[in-house]
């Protein structure tokens, strides 16, 4: 799959966080990697990644979410793609 780049818009910060699948035995639940212990079940797939874009003000003006299919294999740079893609849309900055 060819993803598009993105380019940022002038004056603008993307902030850009990435959640894994954990599986317990109450269910799934989703952390960010530095909050996952070592011994916790972190599942290939069914990972999040959000995307939020703020102004040159620092207020936050849309934001995305790009979510892992559970037949997919988690990738970062795909996610972070996808969810950066739909804010800049929202933004009417974008594609």
């Amino acid at each position: 799959m060819k993803t598009k780049r993105f380019t940022k818009p002038e004056g603008y910060s993307i902030e850009v966080t990435h959640v894994r699948a954990v599986n317990f035995e109450e269910g799934i639940e989703y952390w960010e990697r530095e909050s996952i212990d070592p011994d916790w079940e972190i599942l290939p797939n069914r990972g999040m990644t959000y995307a939020e874009i703020y102004n040159p003000a620092g207020d936050l003006v849309a934001q995305a979410t790009a979510v892992c299919s559970r037949r997919d294999n988690y990738c970062k740079r795909t996610g972070k793609n996808i969810a950066v893609g739909r804010a800049l849309k929202e933004l009417h900055l974008g594609y």
